[in-house]
């Protein structure tokens, strides 16, 4: 039996082994012999922290001889004394982990319940606390005022090692999203509270997807793609899982999606991992097989939170065109002669696969026109031929067509050689091959002559001996009278 010394309750019992409670009538309990050592398991006895207690055992033979027990309390006797100190508690928070795991406050990452474990103790409480507003959590709603403890699971008194765990009602309610918070677990021995340094874990409830923008391609046409490029950020304190930011390639023409493990499109296609490049920006490369010239390609890009958050896809549609547009010119010909000369002209060409029923050409951007002087070797600068390098005049596009006029063009013209060149160029960027120029026309030299001939009509056929057909004579002025074998020029 055991009791309380001078209290005069006693320990009482619903089986051999576990009191339930103290009470006035004293009982003995049987115990479990075990050769010449007996023992009786107290495990469950509801001793109270600082309190003495009084054990009495006595013996018995078989024909019920019955040991005495003595009155006062004495060691090594069958009536002793002892004090009962109540096992330091101890509690420990295993959920929300370490390292302020982020939780999504509706979705199938939710923080359902607070858990962990706990060691000699009888109560265990939680405190939830949002840091960012300083709000407590009551067990039904949030407050401003002082800390509030809300229990958890019951434990069972004295139990080395047992888990715990705390059900927060509505989850999906009653967290408040894109916050900060605080779980603080305690526990208690009967009254005894837990001296150790209480377990306490950040974590985040986040509400937010993630926002992206696709940054390359930048552009509806394109003839150069080695790398896609967007952005990803989350809403505080939400933060974008860098492992977890997506592309994907569409080819328009027919739906498909470019696959990475076949190397080729098809329904499915593959998720192409971002790289994290830093200060949110995310890249995957790419090559040439990726892409079809005069083709429409559609990228979408998509990214999770820490929380497991997903966007809607971003999306962004370009042409892919590398083939280079060409100029040609009609506006001189070639090593034609010319007194004047007010317009330079031609036509242009963006070529694409006509036999490709989804491609289609970019179209032709501008056409820059050179002009140059070759007996100075300066260029037309839209003034004057005293441009020292090549100078890119803009000429006006109507059509496949194309024509350059400029106020001082014909007047900055002297006599002599000149050579113009013309360059295409198109909407996605490319430029007319210089290559190109000597075989499809895009090049031309030519000469002006604006001198009229000298020393009378004697003078002439020498003059042009080297430019007119023999037996004919151009003159460049009128004729005023023609008498016998003397012809009359304007002027005398």
């Amino acid at each position: 039996t055991a009791g309380i010394p001078g209290g005069n309750v006693y320990l009482n019992m619903t089986t051999s082994t576990v009191g339930v409670g103290f009470s006035a009538a004293q009982r003995y309990f049987p115990a479990i012999r075990t050769g010449a050592a007996w023992s009786l398991d107290l495990s469950s006895a509801p001793f109270s922290d600082g309190s003495y207690y009084d054990v009495l055992v006595k013996s018995s033979d078989v024909v019920q001889n019955v040991e005495s027990v003595t009155t006062a309390h004495t060691a090594g006797s069958n009536h002793i004394c002892f004090m009962w100190a109540a096992p330091e508690p101890s509690s420990v928070l295993t959920t929300p982990g370490a390292g302020t795991p982020q939780y999504q406050k509706t979705g199938g990452n939710q923080l359902t319940q607070l858990a962990g474990t706990a060691a000699n103790a009888t109560l265990l409480q939680v405190n939830i606390k949002q840091t960012d507003d300083n709000q407590y959590w009551t067990g039904s709603s949030w407050t401003l005022t002082t800390d509030t403890w809300v229990n958890a699971t019951s434990l069972s008194p004295f139990s080395p090692s047992q888990t715990w765990a705390y059900a927060f009602p509505a989850p999906g309610t009653n967290w408040q999203g894109n916050k900060n918070y605080l779980a603080t677990a305690r526990s208690f021995n009967g009254a005894k509270p837990q001296s150790t340094t209480l377990d306490a874990k950040t974590f985040i409830i986040d509400s937010t997807a993630p926002v992206t923008s696709i940054t390359a391609p930048a552009s509806a046409l394109l003839n150069s793609m080695t790398a896609i490029t967007g952005t990803a950020v989350d809403v505080a304190p939400g933060s974008v899982s860098n492992a977890s930011v997506y592309f994907k390639v569409q080819r328009l023409a027919d739906g498909l999606f470019w696959d990475t493990a076949t190397g080729g499109y098809n329904v499915a296609g593959s998720s192409l991992t971002a790289t994290f490049e830093g200060a949110g920006v995310y890249s995957t490369s790419t090559t040439s097989a990726f892409w079809t010239d005069g083709r429409q390609f559609k990228i979408q890009m998509f990214a999770l939170d820490a929380a497991g958050n997903q966007n809607a896809t971003t999306e962004s549609t370009f042409r892919y065109d590398v083939t280079k547009p060409t100029a040609t010119i009609v506006l001189p010909r070639h090593a034609a002669t010319y007194r004047s000369l007010t317009t330079l002209s031609g036509a242009v060409i963006d070529p694409f696969n006509t036999g490709d029923a989804f491609a289609a050409a970019s179209g032709v951007a501008s056409v820059s026109v050179y002009l140059k002087n070759n007996q100075t070797n300066g260029y037309f600068n839209g003034s004057a031929f005293t441009a020292p390098t090549p100078f890119a005049n803009a000429a006006s596009l109507a059509g496949p067509n194309w024509t350059y006029t400029a106020s001082g063009l014909d007047t900055t013209m002297n006599d002599g050689s000149y050579t113009l060149y013309v360059e295409a160029n198109d909407n996605a960027g490319n430029a007319q091959d210089a290559s190109t120029w000597l075989i499809t026309g895009s090049s031309r030299t030519f000469t002006i002559d604006k001198s009229s001939p000298a020393a009378g009509i004697g003078a002439i056929p020498a003059q042009l001996a080297d430019r007119l057909n023999p037996g004919t004579i151009r003159l460049g002025t009128t004729v005023t009278s023609v008498d016998g074998t003397t012809v009359r020029l304007s002027g005398g």
